[in-house]
């Protein structure tokens, strides 16, 4: 019985370990149009204190702004996704 929870729990969705580079990509993403911190919060699935953690860190590189109320993707934020997207497409081959 337990295996067959187990089962239905792989079926609705593999749990992976996400590395720091899958996750900036992940808020950058969401952020492209602007987006409020709640928002980027629950589409990263991060918690309120990691989630400000990534932000300061994408702010402090320039790749993220806070802007009358809402995040967004800065150009370089947006080159970075490019090149992230490419260098999985690589190695995803």
């Amino acid at each position: 019985m337990g295996s067959d929870r187990f089962t239905e729990l792989r079926i609705a969705g593999p749990l992976q370990r996400r590395d720091r580079h899958d996750i900036i990509a992940e808020i950058l993403r969401t952020a492209k149009g602007g987006q409020k911190k709640t928002y980027i919060m629950y589409s990263a699935r991060l918690s309120h204190s990691q989630l400000k953690l990534y932000l300061d860190l994408l702010d402090r590189n320039g790749l993220l702004v806070y802007d009358d109320g809402l995040y967004k993707t800065t150009r370089k934020g947006l080159n970075f996704i490019k090149d992230f997207e490419s260098i999985n497409f690589l190695f995803n081959q």
